[in-house]
This record gives structure tokens, sequence and C-alpha cells, in this order.
């Protein structure tokens, strides 16, 4: 793979993902449209353009893909841990503006409130200086900075001002350094694609014995000239590549990231879809999944008479609230806010904030001391307990706590039902977390086996994830801060907050772009969706495959004229594979995923296959001319219904029109024509449909047979 440098971006790692050209000649020059276009090419030589029509779907496969891998590239090539676009730098003569990839070290830069820190420093200057590094670290609590304290990139400052003399810059930069492990390109492991590309596969290399073995025959040992023989054999070729599936499964995804952009969730690689849908294990943060990232009142103890009242009104006044004062001016409602004539804002080296009534009243709210027995009791529920002093003597304890999301609960209890265990991976306090994670219904599990980490710091989360996949789960990460991404970036579907940290965003493959965690269980049965509606039709293009594999090995060996021609194989793929297997690709169906992809399409593609491929010999060898495409269709749209059952009042006016469908194609005559069929009437019918009749019942009697071994299997497995 080669690497993109991003300009403007000289100081920063650079993001290792395919180029414009590696994306489009991987997805263009595939070994399906090289085998699909030499196929076309030799059916032009041989004079019948005509026949060559399958070979459109080189452009609709190839377009789809480059489209879905272009987007994926360009949300990849933009990650960026920083949203500072420019740095505050001291020169001799005053203070620049200076791009970020512009910054030296030992240049000193000037941050306040509100600044994300753009590199990584020591703190030369601070006036009551506090960083939130909760996106780094997923640490909750402000940090008080003082002169000598060296700071990281992607941190903010949330109060006070400083300067800063840059240590390192760029890719030798903290947030640079996490983050470059997720900017190399990488594909979902999605088992559906492999179980594909496993088909293509095995189908490939049986092509080749096959297709020589054919043309031989059709050269050497039928009378036809030399263009039908060819005509011949590339129909016989072209009915063994399964390229529906593919374009089918490229089109099921997009449909489904339109259905979930509905539901505003962003899609960044089609397969996560697939994976979501078989999730297993969902590892959570706190922040921004569980809680809102909002405070609340609890309660408020009172010691004097008129603190709370006194408390409201201090809130009200405040001129810039932090996330505490919000809360508490929220639940109070003061009628009119206090006169103060001083105000010391809050300050994480003292721990308070303290502000000077006009009748000279001190009121300070600041953190408890350690150790204090009556604020013990309400942290060990996990909240957050703050002390209300009046001149120095206690006035009220204040009680808040995170704000669990509304639906967190009744979301985290469908993932439960669904048999998916959640693990809340968080960078905060144990006692904290293990109490918010109770409150939201999650059990925190045994001591050796917990349900809920906290202190967990960036790599322990990836190496957490890593864990459990090696103990054979599926793993979803849901995360918001910088301190995710490695996690996000390691589990087999990385799940981003919009709220949080651009990092998370970029390097995730979902994105909830209202932050609605509520908005998952939607998510993942729009996943099963996908993956069971694709599993129900992958066996109508397997077995054209399937018949195609066992025709062409039969006529190579009787040394016949191949009896179809590819412009019947379009007619056939039209009719009772494309157009049925797009309608039942959007059909509602969220039952749980289950393992055995393969074997289950194969029970179905096998069967169906064989019977069409013998009752196309018989029918060519005793009708013969054109009744074998006819035979052939009305066998296929005996599948297509077994396939389609239950047949539901919609599936049956599917099954129905497409088989109306195919008689109009069959016996009017400009369609007629233009396939180039015969009619069939008298006798040569009878037959036709009698050996029809009897390979259809075949089918079913099968299908059949099969569906009660599974139910047995099932059966048993349940009672072990």
């Amino acid at each position: 793979m080669s690497s993109i440098l991003i300009p403007g971006s000289v100081n920063s790692p650079d993001p290792l993902s395919r180029t414009v050209t590696d994306i489009v000649r991987a997805n263009l020059l595939t070994p399906i449209n090289a085998v699909l276009a030499v196929l076309a090419g030799l059916v032009l030589v041989a004079g019948s353009p005509k026949d060559a029509l399958f070979a459109g779907v080189i452009i609709a496969n190839s377009g789809i893909g480059i489209i879905q891998e272009l987007r994926a590239k360009r949300i990849l090539d933009s990650l960026r841990v920083l949203t500072a676009p420019i740095a505050r730098v001291r020169r001799h003569d005053g203070v620049d503006d200076v791009a970020l990839d512009l910054l030296d070290v030992g240049n000193i830069i000037e941050v306040r409130s509100g600044d994300q820190i753009p590199a990584d420093g020591d703190v030369v200057e601070s006036h009551q200086l506090d960083i939130d590094a909760s996106l780094l670290t997923g640490e909750a609590d402000p940090i008080a900075v003082s002169t000598g304290d060296h700071v990281m990139s992607g941190a903010t400052v949330i109060a006070g001002t400083g300067a800063i003399r840059v240590t390192a810059v760029g890719a030798e930069g903290y947030a640079a350094r996490l983050t470059a492990e997720a900017r190399r390109f990488a594909l979902v492991d999605s088992p559906l694609r492999n179980d594909i590309n496993r088909i293509v596969t095995t189908v490939g290399v049986a092509m080749v014995p096959i297709g020589m073995i054919l043309a031989l025959s059709q050269l050497l040992r039928t009378d036809a000239n030399w263009q039908t023989s060819l005509i011949g054999t590339v129909a016989g070729l072209v009915g063994m590549v399964p390229e529906g599936l593919v374009l089918l499964t490229s089109v099921a995804f997009a449909v489904g990231v339109v259905r979930l952009g509905r539901r505003r969730c962003l899609v960044q690689e089609l397969p996560a879809i697939e994976v979501l849908a078989r999730v297993d294990v969902l590892c959570v943060d706190k922040t921004g999944t569980i809680t809102s990232g909002n405070m609340r009142l609890v309660d408020i103890e009172e010691f004097e008479d008129g603190a709370t009242a006194t408390l409201a009104a201090i809130a009200a006044a405040d001129p810039d609230p932090n996330i505490t004062m919000r809360a508490i001016a929220t639940a109070l409602h003061a009628d009119a806010p206090a006169e103060v004539v001083d105000r010391q804002p809050f300050s994480s080296a003292k721990r308070s904030s303290t502000v000077v009534l006009i009748d000279g009243s001190r009121w300070t709210l600041g953190a408890p001391e350690p150790g204090d027995a009556a604020v013990q009791r309400h942290t060990m529920l996990g909240r957050r307990v703050l002390t209300l002093d009046h001149d120095e003597r206690r006035a009220a304890l204040v009680i808040l706590d995170d704000e669990i999301r509304p639906d967190a609960p009744t979301t985290l209890a469908w993932f439960a039902d669904q048999g998916v265990a959640v693990r809340v991976l968080s960078g905060d306090d144990q006692a904290t977390v293990t109490a918010i994670a109770q409150r939201a219904g999650i059990d925190p599990g045994p001591d050796d086996d917990p349900a809920v980490l906290g202190r967990v710091d960036p790599r322990r989360k990836r190496d957490l994830v890593h864990e459990l996949q090696t103990a054979g789960h599926t793993v979803a990460m849901t995360g918001d801060g910088v301190n995710d991404v490695l996690a996000l970036k390691a589990a087999d579907c990385g799940i981003a907050m919009a709220s949080g940290a651009e990092a998370t965003r970029a390097v995730a493959q979902l994105v909830m772009l209202d932050s609605d965690f509520a908005a998952l269980p939607g998510v993942v049965e729009e996943g099963r969706r996908v993956i069971n509606n694709i599993e129900r039709v992958a066996s109508l293009f397997l077995a054209k495959t399937t018949y195609s594999l066992v025709l062409s090995t039969v006529v190579a060996i009787i040394g016949s004229t191949y009896p179809l021609r590819p412009i019947h194989l379009t007619l056939l793929s039209w009719f009772t594979i494309g157009i049925p297997a797009t309608v039942l690709a959007l059909e509602p169906d969220t039952g749980l995923v289950r393992t055995g992809f393969l074997r289950r399409v194969l029970n179905r593609a096998v069967p169906a296959g064989v019977a069409i491929a013998f009752a196309i010999v018989i029918i060519d060898a005793v009708v013969g001319g054109t009744a074998p495409v006819l035979g052939a269709g009305f066998i296929a749209l005996s599948h297509l219904a077994i396939v389609a059952s239950p047949l539901t009042p919609r599936r049956l006016s599917l099954v129905a029109t497409t088989v109306i469908g195919f008689i109009a194609m069959v016996e009017i005559g400009p369609f007629r024509r233009l396939f180039e069929l015969e009619i069939v009437r008298g006798t040569d019918l009878v037959i036709t449909l009698a050996v029809v009749g009897l390979a259809s019942t075949g089918l079913w009697l099968v299908n059949r047979v099969t569906r009660l071994r599974h139910h047995s299997r099932m059966g048993m497995r349940a009672m072990h």
C-alpha cells in the first residue's frame, strides 16, 4: 500500500490508505470482472453482440465497490485528533496565529479557556489553568496544571490561562502516536464476504479444467461451426460465474446504508452491517453511552436554613456556569439571581469556587475533605458530593450524579435479551463506574470475570477487546473519546458517537449521528435483515452456478452441443434470479444470524442445480430446440418458490409475477425473438412440463427432508 501525504499536515503522520488509483484498480480488476470481460470479448469475436449483455454487471459491481471505498478513504484520510486550526505563538514583537503544521519544538504557545492544546509541552505560565483530558484518558475530573507540569496534545483548557513550551509536535505528539495505529487501511472482517470469496475461488478453479474440456468437446466432437461452438462454450462458462451474488450483496449492503442513514446512523464500511448483526459482546464506554455527559442534582442536605435558596440564586447569577452549576440551576429554578460583589471561579488547585454577596456573606462550593464520613455514604453509590460552606461553616451537602440516558436501561436490556453480553470499559474511578453501571441495569459480574472495569487506559481497552476476540467472541465497541480510538479500531465493529472526538468518528465503522445509544437495536436489526436475506437469495445464484458446472461436464462427456446460449442465460438470470432476488433481499427479517451460512446455502443450491442440469440434458435429448430453456426456467421458478417460503401474500405475488413475466418472454413475439427462442407446443410441451413436474417434486421432497433434519439438530442442541 502507498502512503498519501495530506497537504498542510507535514507534521502529522502520513495516513496509510490506498490511493484512488489503487481503489479503482482493486475493484475493477477483479477475477470475476476479468473472466466476464474475456468471455464477452469471445462472444463479440464470434459475431453475436446480443449474447454479450451479461458483461453489464462489470460496470454495476465495480461502480458500487469504488464509490463505497472512496467514501471510506476520504474519512480515513481526514482523521484528525486535533480540531484547533491554529496556535497562538509568542514572538519578540507580540503573538502570532500559526498553523499547526508550522509549530516547532521550543515555541511558546498561549492557551486559554476553550482551547484544545495543539502540541505536547511543558507549562511555563499558569494562571489558575485547568484542563480536561477526558478524551485522552477517560478521566472525567478536571486537572489543575501548574508551572513545570507536562501537558498532552488533545486536552482541552476549561479554566484559566497559561503558556506552554512545545516539546513534541505532529507525529511525536501523544494524540498523534495514539491514533497512528488507527490510520492504516483495513477492511472489516466479514464472514459473509469470506464465504462468498471462497465460493468464487472454488468456482474459478473448477472453471479452468471444465472450460478446457467443454471447449475441446464443442470444437472437436460436434458438427457446429466454430462460432456456434465458441458461443456454447462461453454460455457454459458464463453460467458458472456467480457474478450476481457479488453484485446483490453490495446492493443489499448499500440499501442497508440508506436505511440506517434514515435512523441517523452513518455506515463507513459496508460489511460493518453484517458484523454488528453477529456481535455477541458489546463493549461500551460510560460517558456518552450509558450517561449523557450531564450532571443531575439528586439532593441537598441542609445544615443551615435558606442554604438551598441561596445556592439557587448563586447558580442563577453565574455568567459562565460549568456543568455543575448548570445542573443546580436547572433543578432549583431560582426566581432571581443573587447580587454578587466578588467571584472566584472554580479552580482545580483549590477544588472550589467562591462568591461574596452584597450582604458581605461568603459562600464556597467545593469538594469535601477526604474521609468525610457524611460524604462516603453517597460516594459509595457513585455520586459526586460537594460541600456548600457559608463563612467557613458547612451549610449543606450538594449531591449530584452522572445523568443516565433515559433509554440506556431499556437498550441494555434488549441486548441482554438477544444474548449479547455488555462490558463497560471506562477510564473513570472503579466504584463510580460500577455504581453507574448498576443503575443502568448492568450486573458488574464476579471479581474473576468482571463486566465493569474502571481506570482502563487506551491500550488496556484495546487489549481487553483482543482478549475477547481470542476467546471466540465477535466484539463491538462504542466510544466518544480519543481514549477509545485503539479499542474502536481493534473491535470487529467500532461504533462512535458523533458528539465525541473527531478521531473516534474517523476510525469507527458506524457513527451514531445523534449520539443516540438507543438507536443501536434498530441498527442490529437492519444488519440481521441484510444478512438473513442475502442467505435466502444466495442459493438462487449458486443454483445457476451448479447447473452450469454439471451441465458443462455432462455435455463435454457425451460430446453434444451446449443446449443454451448466453442470451438464454440472461433471460433465466433476469426472471429466476435477478429480479426476485432483488425484491427478496429487501424483505423484513430480524431473526438471529446463525453460523453455517455456506452449508445452508449449498444444501438448497446444489440439489436445485443438479435437477436443472439433468432436466436440460433430458429435454434437449428428447425434444431439442430451445425447449431446455423453458424447462430450466420453470424448475428454477419452483426453486424460487422454495427459497421464498413461507409464501406470504407479498412473496406469493412475487413468485406469480416472475412466472407470468417469464411466460411472456417466451410467448410474446418481440421478446421471443430478442431471446432467440422457438415456440414449444403439443407433445414437446407435454414432455417438457412432465420433466419439470418430476424435477420440481424432487426438489420439494429434498427441501422437506433437509428442513426436518435441521429441526431435529436444533432440538437435540436445545436438549443439551
